[in-house]
């Protein structure tokens, strides 16, 4: 909506402020759902909207290898290697050149065939001391420091005097905040090594703009009802209106229409019947009496048929002409 290009970090040189941009909406998203935490843990020991938490998040984003030596105190024996020499003389033995004999590592040697006994033991042992090698990779988004701040409103009190109930608000003792903040402490991962902070308060809330939100939510509550109720009525009103000012008339002057019809009709039948000839009434298909012409035909075919001379029948058909010639003046009225 803005002209904003969405791919601006794709490019080489905004490579870090994207990266930048990465590490704060995941800080802030760690932040927000230590906050909902809070938010489920408070409202139902609190309620709703006795209590405002918000946490603080301080990232570490370096990336670490760390490799590690570690040596043990006990040696271990990696090998070992003994030689053991004995020797046993008999009778004269060399006595070696004088003055070297005292230089020697071996014991005195007797004369005059005298045995003579000569014993060697060497041992070689090789130790190593153990160790252990430990790589270890971290990776950025590490939590280095947390801090939390709560502040809680007073503790209501209700309080019924003479049938009124009285709602008071009373300091939250210390033992409570105590409570308050073991909970919390525990709902975020509390850290003392770590230098986290968790700090809860007590604050009397301002709730006067929340009055004033209440009384004008009221009276819009109150002024939609009397809109909606004044549409509704004002509805009916014009159906009425409507219904006296053209409804009404209309059914009359159909009713009167009716009525006029019927006895047309009625005087037609009864006048065909006493002629005995085939008359359709006033408003039916034709919605029009024979013709002069038509009688003229009928008379004469009566006449050429030897049918005796009707006078009544005559006078029906003279009576006919006589509705057409009206007809004909009032076209309105013989319609209606």
């Amino acid at each position: 909506t803005n002209g904003n290009l969405l791919s601006e970090f794709m490019e080489k040189d905004k490579s870090s402020y994207y990266t930048t941009q990465t590490q704060l909406d995941q800080q802030r998203q760690q932040e927000k759902e230590l906050e909902k935490k809070l938010q489920g843990l408070l409202a139902a020991t609190i309620g709703a909207g006795r209590f405002v938490a918000r946490v603080s998040i301080e990232m570490d984003f370096n990336k670490r290898d760390i490799m590690r030596e570690e040596y043990s105190d006990t040696p271990v024996l990696r090998s070992q290697y003994t030689v053991e020499t004995t020797q046993n003389s008999k009778g004269d033995m060399p006595k070696g050149i004088p003055g070297v004999e005292p230089n020697l590592a071996e014991p005195d040697q007797l004369i005059d065939n005298i045995m003579t006994e000569f014993a060697k033991s060497e041992e070689t042992q090789n130790f190593e001391i153990s160790k252990v090698v430990t790589q270890e990779q971290k990776t950025s988004g590490e939590i280095r420091r947390l801090t939390v701040s709560v502040v809680v409103d007073d503790r209501p009190e209700q309080t019924q005097n003479a049938g009124v109930l009285t709602i008071t608000k009373q300091a939250r003792t210390d033992d409570e905040l105590n409570r308050i903040r073991t909970a919390v402490a525990s709902a975020v991962g509390f850290n003392a090594t770590r230098g986290d902070v968790v700090d809860v308060t007590n604050i009397s809330f301002d709730t006067s703009q929340q009055v004033v939100e209440e009384v004008t939510q009221e009276k819009e509550k109150t002024m939609e009802w009397i809109a909606s109720a004044a549409k509704y009525l004002g509805a009916i009103v014009i159906l009425i209106l409507f219904y006296f000012a053209m409804v009404r008339p209309i059914l009359k002057r159909i009713d009167a229409t009716r009525d006029l019809d019927e006895e047309m009709s009625g005087e037609s039948a009864i006048d065909a019947q006493i002629a005995g000839l085939d008359i359709m009434p006033v408003g039916s298909e034709s919605g029009f009496p024979k013709t002069l012409d038509d009688l003229e035909r009928e008379i004469e075919s009566e006449l050429d048929e030897s049918t005796p001379l009707d006078v009544e029948s005559v006078k029906s058909k003279v009576m006919l002409k006589k509705i057409e010639e009206a007809a004909n003046e009032d076209p309105e009225m013989i319609a209606n």
